[in-house]
């Protein structure tokens, strides 16, 4: 293969993952984002626990 032709490939491939990258930053992908909760969410461990104090 000759060096043009893998250059070329090598760009549109690092293109195409910040790309990916970005557009799951945008649109709020939870892999993408730095792990802290939204604002006014209640962080739940375990839904069907009942209320009380933790042992």
């Amino acid at each position: 293969m000759r060096r043009g032709v893998r250059n070329g490939l090598v760009a549109g491939l690092l293109l195409l993952a910040v790309g990916g990258w970005g557009a799951t930053r945008w649109l709020g992908e939870p892999s993408a984002t730095d792990g802290r909760p939204t604002p006014g969410a209640e962080w739940v461990l375990n839904p069907d626990a009942e209320p009380g104090a933790e042992d």
